[in-house]
């Protein structure tokens, strides 16, 4: 309860991100928003919740596949990693990609690094009205999970007016946003083009961009 009422209290101060470089958010404005998209695969959280004081049992962790549920909330303060990929399950960069954001996450369980995948897909425009669409889709993230053994990553579906204000470059084919304390830390953008080689120099600057979105141990 405690941490609703602090993410609703940030949320009245969420400002909408200001578009530069394509639509790219720029540095360290706030996340611009909440949104429920539908949850594919289950939310693993890296340790347990606290045991409030007055509580007798620690708190299950709650079930989110096959659920809209909003991953911007239930992160909170912690550091994530937010990819937004269009039309991208069969693109072997990308799912390269994956398998090296799944690990970071293993690595860094600890500092509670969490990473969800927004799944966009030209013939899904209405999440909530387009179920056969929507379940189709939804199958198909389920085998890409299972075939890469993700662990971590949350694989989830939306439409692209969820995101309106986020202001993504939609021209991507893959934006990545990384936020710490809900406060946008850097972002990029990938065009598909750049994702047709698996061994892009530039994931690499990324994935260092994600260690170093971990707080450092002292």
């Amino acid at each position: 309860m405690l941490r609703f009422l602090r993410f609703a209290l940030i949320c009245s101060t969420f400002s909408l991100v200001t578009a530069q470089d394509k639509a790219e958010p720029s540095a360290n404005p706030n996340v611009p928003s909440s949104f429920h998209p539908y949850n594919v695969t289950q939310r693993s959280d890296p340790e347990p919740e606290p045991i409030e004081k007055d509580s007798p049992t620690r708190p299950k962790e709650r079930a989110t596949k096959g659920k809209f549920h909003c991953l911007v909330t239930a992160y909170d303060m912690d550091p994530v990693v937010m990819v937004v990929a269009r039309n991208l399950d069969d693109n072997e960069a990308f799912r390269e990609l994956l398998k090296k954001l799944d690990a970071a996450v293993s690595r860094h369980r600890p500092a509670r690094l969490r990473c969800f995948v927004v799944g966009l897909y030209d013939e899904l425009t209405d999440i909530l009205q387009q179920d056969d669409k929507r379940d189709e889709l939804a199958a198909r993230l389920e085998k890409l999970a299972a075939d890469l053994n993700l662990k971590g990553v949350v694989l989830t579906l939306a439409a692209p007016t969820d995101l309106a204000k986020f202001r993504l470059d939609n021209s991507a084919a893959l934006n990545v946003i990384l936020y710490r304390q809900l406060r946008i830390i850097s972002s990029k953008n990938f065009s598909r083009d750049q994702l047709d080689k698996a061994d892009n120099p530039e994931f690499e600057t990324l994935l260092k961009a994600v260690d170093a979105l971990v707080p450092a141990r002292r």
